[in-house]
């Protein structure tokens, strides 16, 4: 059992004003992933960088606006109509990962309407990124306390307020860490066999999506209102991608038209930096418990590690 404290505050200033660790994760995940949209759309000759980047504001207004919209009208939410309009748009916590792919498909698919450019396309430049700003999202649950596991007796259990329970946070950004990396290979593969467009989204979409149905079984935060058939909210949502998204994989497979090199010492290296310090960090967030000023050392320095291996990855991609 590991003893274990919630750090929703990163520090304050005066009585009123709170940096809150959540929302510090969650502008570090979009600050990483925004590098490497950035320097993927650079290396692209098919699609126009500032475009990108607009490209990437849509979906990032998106994801704001559908992550809060799921939590609050989907079944974690509560009160009246009303009450929840304002709990959306107040500082109060409370987001959903699928909530926020859909709207940000949604929002860039509308602005790929207006600007008229390859929706598709354009969706392959972000999509790598996908689970990367997941996997930083979870730090920001694991430190905030929220999204907490199911009790359990297991050597590497957690204590919150007196039960032992797993650290489901964490695994779930493991498993965002191992598509990461899948994505990071897809992607270089992508790019030598000319596959058809989308065929990194759906991709990443489908593989987070069964590595969210896996890890939602280690999850105790739940009401009895949220499952359904057995499955929770989110596992049911995980089916219908998988379906959905698995079907338009296996209707346009086959269409590549270019052979794949293989992996020189660059990229493995690239491979190995992302894992090695991604894993750093999931490591060092179980010993939270520790003062957060000496617990922050080892947790920024694998993130250190995992951003020398974005850039020695988009270094070789290019």
């Amino acid at each position: 059992m590991i003893p274990y404290e919630i750090h929703k505050i990163l520090f304050k200033i005066g009585d009123r004003f709170a940096i809150f660790t959540w929302g510090v994760m969650f502008a570090i995940a979009w600050i990483f992933a925004g590098y490497f949209i950035y320097m993927n759309a650079k290396s692209n000759k098919d699609v126009d960088i500032n475009k990108a980047m607009q490209f990437l504001l849509a979906t990032f207004v998106g994801v704001l606006f559908g992550s809060r919209l799921f939590h609050y009208f989907g079944p974690w939410g509560y009160g009246s109509f009303y009450e929840r309009i304002k709990l959306m748009f107040s500082p109060k916590g409370g987001w959903v990962a699928y909530g926020g792919i859909i709207f940000g498909l949604v929002f860039s698919y509308a602005y790929s309407k207006m600007k008229k450019i390859n929706f598709l396309r354009y969706c392959d430049i972000l999509a790598p990124a996908i689970p990367l700003g997941l996997f930083m999202g979870r730090f920001g649950c694991f430190l905030a306390g929220c999204c907490f596991g199911a009790e359990t007796n297991v050597l590497w259990a957690i204590e919150r307020f007196g039960t032992t329970i797993h650290p489901s946070q964490l695994y779930a950004a493991f498993a965002e860490l191992i598509v990461f990396v899948i994505m990071l290979e897809l992607a270089r593969r992508h790019k030598a066999e000319r596959r058809y467009d989308g065929y990194l989204v759906f991709s990443a979409i489908l593989l987070y999506s069964i590595a969210r149905f896996m890890t939602e079984f280690f999850r105790g935060d739940y009401g009895i209102n949220v499952y359904h058939f057995g499955f929770t909210f989110s596992q049911l949502i995980s089916i219908i991608l998988v379906i959905f998204f698995g079907t338009m994989m296996l209707l346009n497979q086959g269409k590549s038209r270019g052979a794949v090199p293989k992996i020189d010492k660059d990229m493995k290296l690239s491979y190995l930096l992302v894992s090695g310090g991604g894993m750093l960090s999931i490591i060092s967030l179980l010993f939270v418990n520790m003062d957060i000023e000496i617990m922050i050392a080892p947790f920024a320095f694998g993130l250190l590690i995992l951003f020398r291996g974005l850039m020695a990855y988009t270094s070789s991609h290019n």
